[in-house]
Parts: C-alpha cells; structure tokens; sequence
C-alpha cells in the first residue's frame, strides 16, 4: 500500500489536540485583569502634565527638548522629582508622564529646557530654587526656556484613571534686534562702534519671581550685520529674563581701537524702563507689566545716531519712544 503523506495518525493528532488543551486552560490567566466597578486596585493610574505656552506662537511640541518636574510639599521641600528627555515624552503632545506620586497636594514647578544655556539648582527647597544663565559672557542664541507652576491635588483616585493636569508655560529669554540708523553721525578715526547687553544677575528665583544682584553678565551679539561704510546697522543679541525693575541695559559703546588712547563715549538704556512707555495708537501701554512681559520675547530697537554720539530717536517694536536729539 503506498503512503499517504497526508493521512494524520493518531500518533500525530494527540500532542496537537494537547497543546490545544493547555493553551485553552491558561488562557483565562494570560487575559489581562480588567478594572471593574467592585474593584479598582488594579485600574491604571498616575499622572500625565500637558504643556501650554501663554504665548500661542510658540509650539511648545517643536521647541521641547528635556522637562524636569518637581513637586514641593506645604513646607517648600521637596517631595520627588522627575526628569525627561524629548524621546521619553508622549509623542504626539510631549506631555510628561508621572507614574507614581503620593496623594497630597504640592506645588508644582516645570522647568523646559533647563539645560545646555542655564542650570537650575537649589532644588531641595522651593525657596532656594534658581535657574540662572550658565555664562557670565553669553555671545550666542540662548535656547528657548520656558517654566510653569501650578498647585495640584493627587487624590486616592477611587474611581481609577490617570489625573492630567495643564501647565501654562512663560518664556524667559528674549531676543533684541538693534538696528542703527545714521543722521550726521560720522565716525571718528580708528574707532569701533559696539553694541551690547548687560545686567547684574542672571538669575531667577522662583519663589520671589525675580532676581539679585550677584553677579555681571554680558549678552554679547550672536550676529551683527554691517553697512558698506563698515558701520554696523543690526546686532542680534539674546538676554535672559526680564522684569519690571531689571537692571539689563542695552550699551552702544564707541571706543578708539589702535592705541586705546581717547575718550570712550557710550549711551546705556535701560531695557525695561523704556518698555514700560511704551504705548500702542489707542494710548495702550504694551508691557508695563510682568505679564506681558513674559508674553513677548522679540523686541526692535531702533536708534538713530546724529552728529557727535546724540540719540535723535529710539522706537521699540515700530512705537515711537524719544525724538528731537537727546545727549548722552
């Protein structure tokens, strides 16, 4: 009789039908436990953060790069904090996933992009908490850094589900476009024409939401753009922080260069005192608070020099300031 391959003996069927069997008992345990009314210990829970900007031009899902989180208790310690780079971020959003924190209520503190330009320390206490710029000189674009606070409840969530909480985010560094415009001004021999920012801090201190006086920085230009008299007629320059107060100065600075003989001529304006007069065509004033400071982060100053070192003008953002020749 010839063979026929196809034919499945006995032999050949039982150890199939017992694999079937088994795989039919252990199904029920393979099956994940399910959360039901009666019983929610074995719900998922934890915490997503979702990131807003104040500022709706800003698309923080483009701009994150790292988030740290850190929860404070009543008494400004700290209680946990969590850390995350931009791949351990859920994808589509970049929200920050929690998955454990006990039940309480905390001050939460979010710091985006507190790296590379900054360094956040004093973490153990939220008084002491502080992110100052990493540079005493800065002479490039700063990354852009964002924080947000927010008081949270963590509950026993009896009914099961991941909390989310939303964190409005305020953006602390600026870029300031200095543009020089010429009327009369003729530059003396063998001179340079500066320009720059400074400020005696750094710093911001979260729990103040505002700075001291500790240190000098300079904010040196990240790009300069020259006329064809090699007279410059832009500088592009990053700052941190400011606030109503601050003490960030913008310098147009002109100094002999050859011998380093000769008299040094300078105009220094204080950033945010000449932001605050700053008014719209309905007599509006513009930034004359913390809040709309840290809703705007680019600012055009525009000068124009007249005959020896005089400001004959300054505008702000196309918004007309001074005019009519003011000596240094």
């Amino acid at each position: 009789m010839k063979y026929n391959e196809n034919i499945v003996t006995p032999s050949d069927y039982y150890p199939m039908n017992r694999r079937k069997i088994l795989l039919l008992l252990l199904l029920p345990l393979l099956l994940p436990v399910g959360c039901i009314k009666e019983d929610y210990r074995n719900c998922p829970t934890g915490l997503y953060v979702t990131f807003e900007p104040k500022n709706p031009k800003h698309d923080y899902s483009e701009l994150v790069v790292e988030v740290n989180l850190y929860f404070y208790d009543s008494d400004g310690n700290l209680k946990a904090d969590f850390h995350y780079f931009r791949d351990e971020l859920r994808p589509h959003d970049r929200a920050a996933f929690v998955p454990s924190i006990p039940i309480g209520d905390y001050s939460l503190v979010a710091v985006v992009n507190g790296h590379q330009d900054y360094e956040t320390y004093g973490i153990e206490n939220y008084a002491t908490l502080c992110t100052k710029v990493r540079q005493d000189t800065v002479s490039n674009k700063l990354t852009d850094f964002f924080t947000s606070e927010k008081q949270i409840s963590i509950g026993s969530r009896q009914g099961g589900g991941i909390q989310t909480e939303k964190m409005m985010l305020a953006k602390h560094n600026n870029e300031i476009r200095l543009k020089i415009l010429y009327d009369g001004y003729i530059a003396p021999v063998n001179t340079v024409l500066e320009a720059y920012a400074e400020e005696s801090s750094g710093l911001f201190f979260y729990s103040t939401y505002s700075s001291l006086a500790t240190r000098h920085v300079r904010y040196q230009p990240w790009d300069i753009l020259l006329g064809n008299q090699g007279l410059p007629l832009q500088f592009d320059i990053s700052v941190f922080r400011l606030w109503i107060g601050s003490d960030a100065n913008i310098c147009l600075r002109e100094t002999e260069v050859l011998t380093g003989i000769g008299t040094e001529r300078f105009y220094t304006l204080n950033i945010t005192d000449a932001l605050i007069t700053v008014k719209n065509s309905a007599n509006e004033y513009l930034y004359n608070t913390n809040e709309k400071l840290e809703y705007t982060d680019e600012y055009e100053i525009t000068m124009t020099l007249g005959k020896d070192f005089v400001i004959l003008s300054l505008s702000i953002n196309n918004w007309y300031i001074i005019g009519g020749g003011v000596e240094v």
